[in-house]
């Protein structure tokens, strides 16, 4: 029974445009650069849109 597996599910990344919910706060520059964080969830959910872009890439 040890690895037995009943369900894989397989997620993708989030795209620009779903990432961008997660830095509402931002200016429209900020946003893209903020693709430096990807489009992982995990990543994503870090993100404190009250503090700008330098001090989240400080931070995390």
């Amino acid at each position: 029974m040890y690895g037995r597996i009943t369900r894989v599910i397989y997620l993708d990344h989030f795209n620009y445009r779903e990432s961008r919910v997660f830095m509402e706060k931002w200016d429209s520059i900020d946003k893209i650069r903020g693709s430096v964080f990807g489009g992982t969830p995990a990543y994503l959910s870090l993100i404190n849109d009250n503090l700008d872009l330098s001090e989240n890439i400080y931070k995390y």
